[in-house]
């Protein structure tokens, strides 16, 4: 409290108040801070270096308010009583702010407001020139000082200081600090105004240091690599757990509740735990004996439709989005509701990310509904009575009928309600009373479900602020979104979920996002991660198998990067049935070893960053770490397509024998194949309804007699570019489906292609409906570099390619990870790109018809590299792998990873360095359905790093 009252003293006597046209002068050890009677800035001065951070056209009123629906700027700032009365022109709107010098930072804070109407205040905003991330340079930021003030931006050096405050939340008592100095002494000072900020949240053993916000770099634990568990760990099962955890080089165990204990309440599962929390803590204890922590692994304030929250009686605080009234006395077996208000606004749809339920309240009973009447009389009918466990009963007319929330598949509680206080201090006593070290608070992205996307910057840490402040210990916090406020106690940043493919390719986008988020000052994660194995029918489409190849790349760009690792799908009792698993695990701990080890020099992980550049680490006797440079090379061969047959790789080292590895593929059936489905046939021209293009683009489409078949229509394309770039020349026509298309599980696409040798991109998308929740891109590219018609059949989603095209589309989880429900269809689209500048592009294209898929095999095939012949003798089935390597010969895996086949070739090929011409040949290559097969050849430097 001393401490404080200098500091005051301190704020005080350093706002200074002036004449000639400067109200008053904020100054701290770094900066000064003119401001004119106008409430502009005049000047905002480096005192280092006597450079201006403001130009002049930025220096304009920092405060604003929205007040009737018009913003009106600042006019006229003055000393008052309890610090500078701020006048907004006309609005008649006066504020009075306090606004405190400290050495290190300003602070701001709104002490009145005259008119309770505001809508709005702006309590700063300034544009400043600052070169980002430069430490000997001034950086500036800022932090809110409390839940109700609004910062946009995440704490970290900015170029645009903001902070607000709206009507909903309250005004008056908002308060910002503003940090500029020079960009080593930022997180210092960043510890600095988050302790001298009271209504942050604190957890209650003050003697033990805080391990999130600007001390997250601080805390080892936050550095650490976890294992996910679903619901297996148990008083029997920990001390296999802990011998994995071990295994893996791991230090943490993430409970992943749900099945462990119930969502919402976090009642233990007393088939897990007979004793409630008391077995969960006996088996942290033991973790903790270990050296392992444990991470409680919520969904935030989400509810279980079995919790005692909703059954045998629903808690009347929990969170609703619509309310009716009943129109008419409901008996209890009645399956129609009928109501006075107007359902047409109400929507059927739901799924596990659709923000909507078919669940209403009437009373003590939930009524789950099947569909709607929208015209009158107004009714939910297919009702099914009692729903979760609660009692049907009557319901007079004038009853309140309420429509509850839903998100993934969960209730919630109303965001403004004790309810979710109360949930917040369950989950903070199962932290306390167990001897959790970690918490993660999944769907906390949920959380624009209370008022809507954009009050979700308060909802989700009003949540999270009220556990904190309730833990007995800090908590190594992580959460599913990131907003300001959550920075004060987030202890680790970055877990992503794990792609489903081009998992190279998601490694480097997620390096590159972690890179951009390290200015937060928290320690970053390169997971979630898991071990793939080979996914049959449709999902091989948009699945790969992650090979070691991969695994290694993540290991490698983790140690890099400095980030640590999470890890699920593996546990004691499946992992005997994952024996791809099993030769992982040295791998995952001699890395592991290396991260924490700090033994790999700056210099070396450095080049260990390059994204696309692979390695593969090797250890000596003495322990050190020798890393050397490796390339893998893809290419798909597709028996149907004699193009595909012959490819060239580049070795950029020296001779080395080959090492590869190929996997059979999936084929689709034949054009003419009676399973075989119509997506488009160019009958009805008008349901190619969908058309746009980029800048300097133009697509024109004709329908036209097939010239291959006479009961058949092709579309025409022209296509032209301005565009001084071919690549981002794009062009879209399509097709929107409604209702949408049920092609089942035919995954394969095909149809014949007329092209013209432009060499421009063809590109095949499916896209399915947003209510299965199912949002991959599925993109298939052909390029047009030939010339005359050719039959062209696709299935693998071309994800690992897409950013290169400069798309209008796409983020990282559509790319990489999410599928495409092929049994409901919403759009098929043709796609252009790579457009040769002012030439025109023809290409002519047959009815799209979707392929099932068909399992095959490569049977005698043999691979010829240069000439020469490596024979392999065994039948490799789809879903199946062989991989070679001479120092360890051949084995054939089946789709777990098991070994079916082992043999070592008598002849040894030679991989030379440069251009290596490569053919596949099978002895069933003609054989239907054609045999479809992925070749990666793996190749490996000779020296080290240094």
């Amino acid at each position: 409290m001393e401490a404080l009252f200098l500091s005051l003293l301190f704020a005080v006597s350093t706002v200074h108040l002036h004449e000639n046209g400067t109200a008053l002068t904020v100054e701290t050890d770094y900066v000064r801070w003119d401001i004119g009677t106008k409430g502009e800035t005049r000047s905002l001065l480096d005192k280092s270096t006597e450079e201006e951070l403001m130009s002049a056209e930025n220096q304009k009123a920092f405060s604003s308010v929205l007040f009737e629906g018009k913003e009106w700027k600042a006019t006229e700032i003055s000393p008052s009583e309890k610090g500078y009365r701020i006048l907004y022109g006309a609005s008649g709107v006066e504020a009075e702010f306090r606004i405190q010098s400290y050495p290190h930072y300003f602070s701001l804070s709104v002490h009145s407001l005259n008119n309770p109407s505001v809508e709005a205040l702006t309590l700063l905003d300034l544009s400043l020139n600052l070169p980002a991330g430069e430490e000997e340079k001034t950086t500036a930021c800022v932090l809110a000082a409390n839940l109700r003030t609004h910062v946009p931006d995440l704490p970290g050096p900015a170029s645009r200081l903001r902070a607000s405050a709206v009507k909903a939340f309250g005004i008056v008592g908002a308060q910002v600090n503003i940090i500029l100095c020079p960009g080593a002494m930022l997180r210092p000072i960043m510890k600095e105004a988050v302790e001298n900020s009271p209504e942050l949240p604190r957890h209650k053993n003050q003697s033990v240091p805080p391990v999130g916000g600007p001390w997250a770099l601080d805390a080892s634990a936050n550095k650490g690599s976890y294992l996910f568990d679903f619901g297996t760990l148990t008083e029997d099962t920990v001390d296999e757990w802990i011998d994995l955890v071990q295994q893996l080089g791991f230090r943490q165990i993430d409970f992943h509740t749900g099945t462990s204990l119930r969502f919402g309440d976090l009642t233990p599962n007393e088939k897990l735990f007979p004793e409630g929390r008391k077995s969960v803590k006996s088996v942290i204890d033991r973790l903790h004996g270990a050296g392992i922590a444990a991470g409680l692994h919520t969904y935030a304030f989400f509810i279980a439709k079995n919790s005692p929250y909703v059954t045998p009686v629903p808690d009347p605080r929990l969170g609703k989005d619509e309310q009716f009234t009943l129109d008419k006395d409901l008996g209890e077996t009645g399956d129609a509701l009928f109501v006075a208000e107007s359902t047409e606004k109400v929507k059927t749809d739901t799924g596990f990310f659709a923000r909507n339920s078919v669940t209403l309240q009437v009373e003590n009973e939930l009524i789950v509904f099947s569909g709607v009447t929208r015209e009158p009389p107004f009714s939910f009918t297919g009702c099914v009575r009692g729903a979760h466990g609660t009692r049907a009963s009557s319901h007079a007319a004038g009853t309140p009928v309420y429509k509850l929330k839903e998100c993934f598949g969960l209730f919630l509680p109303d965001g403004n309600s004790t309810l979710l206080t109360e949930i917040a201090a369950v989950t903070a006593d199962t932290f306390n009373e167990c001897g959790f070290d970690m918490i993660y608070l999944d769907a906390l992205d949920g959380s624009d479900i209370f008022e809507g996307p954009e009050n979700s910057w308060y909802y989700a840490p009003k949540f999270a602020f009220e556990i904190a402040q309730r833990l007995e210990r800090p908590a190594l916090f992580e959460m599913s979104t990131m907003s300001h406020h959550l920075w004060f106690i987030r202890a680790r940043m970055g877990a992503w979920d794990h792609p489903a493919r081009s998992h190279k390719r998601f490694i480097d986008l997620h390096c590159e996002v972690n890179r951009q988020n390290s200015t937060m000052f928290l320690p970053m994660n390169l997971g979630w991660w898991a071990v793939k194995n080979w996914q049959p029918g449709a999902a091989s489409a948009w699945s790969e198998p992650t090979w070691p190849d991969d695994i290694e790349y993540l290991l490698c760009k983790a140690l890099a990067n400095g980030a640590s690792l999470s890890l699920m799908g593996v546990n004691p009792d499946n992992l005997d049935t994952m024996p791809a698993f099993e030769r992982l695990l040295p791998l995952f701990k001699t890395y592991e070893t290396a991260r924490l080890s700090g033994m790999v020099a700056e210099e070396i992980k450095e080049q260990l960053r390059a994204p696309g550049a692979e390695f593969t680490l090797k250890t000596t006797d003495n322990e050190s770490f020798s890393f050397y440079p490796a390339a893998t090379y893809k290419h798909t061969v597709d028996f149907s397509d004699p193009f595909s047959l012959d490819w060239a790789v580049e070795n950029p080292f020296d001779e080395q024998p080959v090492r590869f590895r190929i996997e059979t593929l999936l084929s689709p059936a034949s054009f003419d194949s009676q399973e075989a489905q119509v997506l488009l046939d160019y009958t009805r021209p008008e349901a190619l309804n969908v058309q746009k293009n980029n800048d300097g683009v133009s697509a024109e489409i004709a329908i036209t007699e097939s010239p291959l078949n006479e009961n058949e229509h092709v579309a025409a394309f022209t296509l032209l570019s301005t565009r001084e770039n071919a690549r981002g020349s794009w062009a879209q026509i399509g097709a929107a489906f409604s209702p949408p298309v049920n092609a089942g599980a035919k995954a394969g696409l095909g149809c014949f292609v007329y092209g013209d040798g432009s060499g421009a991109l063809l590109n095949l998308q499916t896209l399915s409906a947003a209510h299965t929740a199912a949002g991959g891109i599925g993109d298939h590219y052909i390029p047009l570099d030939f010339t005359g018609w050719r039959y062209i059949s696709v299935v693998e989603f071309e994800s690992g390619a897409i950013p290169q095209w400069h798309w209008p589309y796409g983020d990282q989880y559509s790319i990489y990870r999410e599928h495409v429900d092929f049994g409901a269809l919403e759009s098929f689209s043709f796609w252009f790109n790579n457009l040769p500048k002012d030439k025109t592009v023809h290409c002519k294209i047959g009815p799209v018809k979707a392929l099932p898929l068909l399992e095959g095999s490569l049977k005698e095939s043999a691979l010829i590299i240069n000439g020469s012949t490596l024979s392999l003798p065994v039948t490799i089935s789809s879903g199946c792998c062989l991989e070679y390597d001479p120092q360890k010969g051949a084995f054939l895996y089946n789709e777990k990873g098991e070994v079916l086949a082992q043999f070592s070739p008598s002849e040894t090929i030679l991989l030379k360095k440069g251009t290596n011409s490569i053919r596949l040949t099978a002895a069933n290559g003609a054989a239907l359905p054609a045999a479809r097969a992925r070749i990666t050849i793996l190749t490996e430097g000779t020296v080290p790093l240094h």
